[in-house]
C-alpha cells in the first residue's frame, strides 16, 4: 500500500447538544416573602395552622416585626396582623437608672428566637428577644412574648422579662408537670474574658422564676445539643456541650425543684442526641471521623459505653420512639449519591456492636436537613429527617425506615403545612442578600410530595453527548449549559469538587410563575487539570417545588484523534489492514464504518483490487474532530512491490537464449566435379 496523505482535519463549527425546556404546572402559587424566621402554628385553635414570620418593618428595614397570615383554600395568604417587636432595655440604655420595664424597638440584628412552649399542657408560640452587641458585652434583656389571635388580642402579649441576656433557648419539661421550662445560654464579657452561663427558667403561672447554674460561670462557650429523659427518672434532661477547654458533656435536670448539673466522664463529645430505649440513652459523636457511640448515663453514675459504630460516619439525628427508635448515621457522600446507615436500637444485644442497615440514596445535592417539628407532610409524632431529597421516617416497631421522595432539593427545606386540610406547604431557603434573610414560599403540598422523575435536559453549547450521560468537550474550552425554566425557579449547579452555585431566576413584574426564562450555566471546571474528567450536576426547582436533576460525566478531549495505520507492505497482501486510534473515536474506510475496540484498536478487510485503488481511513472523535490516512492498494498481489530491474535483466537474458535457440541456420553450397566425363544422349520425341 502507498501512503498518500496523513493529516488531522478540524471539525467545522462548535458541537452542541439540544435539550428541552422545563415546564411548570398550572395553578402554582409562588409567594416570595422575605423573612428572618418562619413558623406555622394554630393560633386560634381551629385545627388550621397559620403562617408566622419575623420580618423587617416597612418604614424602617432595620427594625423587627412579627406578622401572621392565614392561608386560604387556594393558597392565598391573608394578613392577620403585623406587630412591632420590642425588648426590655439594658441597664446602660435605661433613662431612669434601676427602673425595670422600659422597652425599646427590637432590631433585626438582636438575638430573636421563635419557639413552641407548653404551658399547662397547651402549646403556645413564643418569641424571645434580647439585645445583641457584637463586642460580647452584656446582651440584655431577655423578653418573651406570646403570639395571640383571640377575641381580645391580635398580636403579641408580654409573657415576662428576665433582666438577663440570652444567646439561645432550649425548651423542655424537666419536671414532667406539663409546663415546659426554658434553658438559656448566656454570654457575658468581663473585661477581655468572655464567659458563658446557663439559666433555667420555670413558669409559676404568673412569672418566670430563674435558677442560676453557678457551676459553669467560667466556661467560654456552651451549646445545648439535645433534650429528653436520660437518667431513668421522669422528666426531660438537657444535654449541654462545653467548649473552650476540654470538650465536656453536661446534663441539666431538676431535683426537688432545684437545678442539678452533672458532668460526664467522657471528653471529646461534640454532638449528642437522646433516644428512648430501655432507660433513656444518649447517642454521641466527637469530631468528624472519630466515630459514634451509644451511652447509658444513670443518675449520679458515670457514663457507660454500650455500642460503637464506624469512625467514618457522622451523626445526623434520631427518629422514632420506644422500641421503634432509629439512629441515623450518614457516611461520606460519593460521586454516585449518599449512603444512609440506619440503626434499630431494639436489635442491639448489649454489649454488642450492631451492624447498620444501609440505605442507598442517590437523589439530591444536599446533606441532611431535619424537619422542624412534626408538622411536615405525611409525618407523625415520631419525627422525620430530610436527607438527600427524601423524607426518612419510622416505618413502625421492628421495621426499617420508610423513604419518601420529596421534590425539594438542595437549599430548600420545609417548615410545615398550613391552610385547610394542610393543602399548602411552607418552605424556606437562604437568600443571597442580607444577613440572615430567608425567603419563604408557599407551594401545594401534593406538588411537594410528587417529585418529577423526568431528567433534566439542558442545551449544551461546546459539548457533544455520549452514552450513559457522558459529555465531551474540547480541552481548555468554555462550555455552557442553557436551559429555559419557569420564572421564579432556583437553579443549583455543582461542577467538579467546587462548591455549588445558586441562581435565583427572576420573575418579571406582572408575570405568572410559569413565565419561561432562559438561564445560562458555565460548566467549566475551576482548578486542577483541564484534561481530566469531572462531574457536573444541575438541579432546577420550579416554583411548584418540583425538582429536575441531571448528572453528567464530562470528558475533555485535546485535539483531533490519533490515527496509526499499518497498511500491507509486502507483495502478497493478507487482505486486512490494522490500526489504532484514540479510544471513543469512530473509524470509517471509504465511508464504511469499521469496528473499533474499546482501546482504539481496529482491523478491517481490504477489497479485491487488480488495479491501484485508493483507500481513505478517517477517525472522528465525539466532538467531530477528524484525522485521516489515505493510501492505495493492489490486492491480493501488489506487483508494484516486485524487483523490476533484475526481473527485466533476467527476462532479457532468457529471451535472448530462446531467440538464439529458435533462430534458423544457413546451409553451405553443393560441390561440382571436373574430373568425370559426361555424354549427351539422344532423346527421341
Amino acid at each position: 500500500a502507498t501512503i498518500l496523505q496523513q493529516a488531522p482535519v478540524s471539525a467545522g463549527g462548535e458541537p452542541m447538544v439540544i435539550g428541552r425546556p422545563v415546564t411548570d404546572e398550572p395553578g402554582t402559587r409562588l409567594l416570595r416573602l422575605n423573612s428572618f424566621q418562619t413558623s406555622v402554628f394554630d393560633l386560634d385553635g381551629d385545627g388550621i395552622r397559620e403562617l408566622i414570620r419575623l420580618e423587617s418593618r416597612t418604614n424602617d428595614p432595620g427594625l423587627a416585626q412579627v406578622t401572621a397570615m392565614s392561608i386560604g383554600q387556594d393558597g392565598t395568604p391573608t394578613p392577620l396582623f403585623s406587630t412591632p417587636l420590642q425588648r426590655e432595655v439594658s441597664v446602660d440604655e435605661r433613662s431612669t437608672p434601676g427602673l425595670r420595664g422600659e422597652f425599646t424597638a427590637a432590631q433585626l440584628s438582636d438575638n430573636i428566637q421563635i419557639v413552641e412552649m407548653r404551658i399547662h399542657g397547651a402549646k403556645r408560640l413564643i418569641v424571645a428577644v434580647s439585645g445583641y452587641n457584637p463586642d460580647y458585652t452584656y446582651n440584655c434583656c431577655l423578653t418573651l412574648w406570646t403570639v395571640e389571635w383571640s377575641d381580645d388580642l391580635h398580636g403579641l402579649r408580654l409573657l415576662d422579662t428576665t433582666g438577663r441576656p440570652f444567646d439561645s433557648l432550649t425548651v423542655a419539661d424537666l419536671d414532667a408537670d406539663g409546663t415546659d421550662e426554658l434553658v438559656a445560654t448566656e454570654s457575658i464579657t468581663d473585661g477581655t474574658i468572655q464567659n458563658a452561663q446557663l439559666s433555667l427558667y420555670r413558669w409559676d403561672g404568673t412569672d418566670l422564676q430563674r435558677m442560676g447554674i453557678d457551676a459553669l460561670t467560667q466556661t467560654s462557650s456552651l451549646y445545648p445539643t439535645g433534650a429528653g429523659e436520660t437518667d431513668g427518672v421522669a422528666g426531660d434532661d438537657v444535654l449541654v456541650v462545653e467548649t473552650g477547654g476540654p470538650i465536656r458533656l453536661h446534663r441539666l435536670s431538676l431535683r426537688s425543684g432545684a437545678a442539678n448539673l452533672e458532668t460526664g466522664n467522657i471528653e471529646g463529645i461534640w454532638t449528642a442526641r437522646v433516644v428512648d430505649a430501655d432507660v433513656g440513652q444518649i447517642v454521641a459523636s466527637g469530631e468528624p471521623g472519630t466515630g459514634i457511640s451509644l451511652y447509658r448515663w444513670p443518675r449520679d453514675r458515670p457514663m457507660e459505653p454500650v455500642a460503637r459504630w464506624s469512625a467514618s460516619a457522622d451523626l445526623i439525628g434520631v427518629i422514632g420512639t420506644d422500641d421503634s427508635t432509629r439512629v441515623l448515621l450518614a457516611p461520606q457522600a460519593t460521586d454516585y449519591g449518599y449512603g444512609l446507615d440506619v440503626i434499630l436500637l431494639d436489635k442491639i444485644s448489649y454489649p454488642s456492636i450492631p451492624r447498620p442497615d444501609r440505605v442507598e440514596v442517590t437523589r439530591g445535592l444536599d446533606q441532611a436537613n431535619p424537619y422542624l417539628g412534626p408538622t411536615v407532610p405525611g409525618v407523625g409524632p415520631d419525627g422525620a429527617f430530610l436527607y438527600a431529597g427524601q423524607i426518612v421516617e419510622p416505618a413502625g416497631p421492628g421495621l426499617d425506615v420508610r423513604l419518601t421522595q420529596i421534590s425539594l432539593m438542595a437549599g430548600l427545606w420545609p417548615i410545615g403545612t398550613a391552610g385547610p386540610d394542610n393543602a399548602w406547604a411552607v418552605v424556606q431557603t437562604q437568600t443571597q442578600s442580607g444577613r440572615g434573610r430567608l425567603e419563604t414560599r408557599i407551594v401545594a403540598t401534593n406538588s411537594l410530595l410528587t417529585p418529577h422523575e423526568e431528567p433534566l435536559t439542558p442545551t449544551f453549547l461546546g459539548a457533544a453527548a455520549g452514552e450513559d450521560g457522558v459529555l465531551f468537550i474540547k480541552a481548555d474550552a468554555q462550555p455552557v449549559a442553557e436551559i429555559v425554566v419557569p420564572g421564579g425557579s432556583r437553579v443549583i449547579s455543582k461542577v467538579g469538587f467546587s462548591g455549588g452555585t445558586l441562581i435565583d431566576v427572576p420573575l418579571p413584574a406582572g408575570s405568572r410563575p410559569a413565565h419561561p426564562t432562559p438561564v445560562s450555566i458555565p460548566i467549566t471546571k475551576v482548578g486542577g487539570s483541564q484534561r481530566s474528567p469531572y462531574q457536573v450536576r444541575i438541579v432546577v426547582i420550579t416554583p411548584a417545588g418540583h425538582a429536575y436533576q441531571g448528572i453528567w460525566q464530562v470528558q475533555p478531549i485535546a485535539g483531533p484523534p490519533d490515527l496509526d495505520v499499518r497498511a500491507p507492505q509486502g507483495v502478497f497482501s493478507s487482505g486486512v489492514i490494522r490500526g489504532a486510534t484514540t479510544p471513543l473515536a469512530q473509524v470509517t474506510m471509504n465511508g464504511a464504518p469499521v469496528q473499533v475496540a474499546t482501546n482504539g484498536v481496529f482491523v478491517a478487510e481490504l477489497p479485491l483490487a487488480f488495479l491501484p485503488t485508493e483507500i481513505r481511513l478517517v477517525a472522528t472523535d465525539p466532538l467531530g474532530q477528524t484525522s485521516q490516512v489515505v493510501f492505495s492498494i493492489l490486492n491480493p498481489v501488489d506487483y508494484r512491490r516486485l524487483p523490476w530491474i533484475p526481473i527485466v535483466a533476467v527476462l532479457t537474458a532468457v529471451g535472448g537464449v530462446i531467440w538464439w535457440i529458435r533462430a534458423p541456420r544457413r546451409r553451405p553450397p553443393g560441390e561440382i566435379s571436373t574430373t568425370g566425363a559426361g555424354t549427351f544422349e539422344e532423346i527421341e520425341i
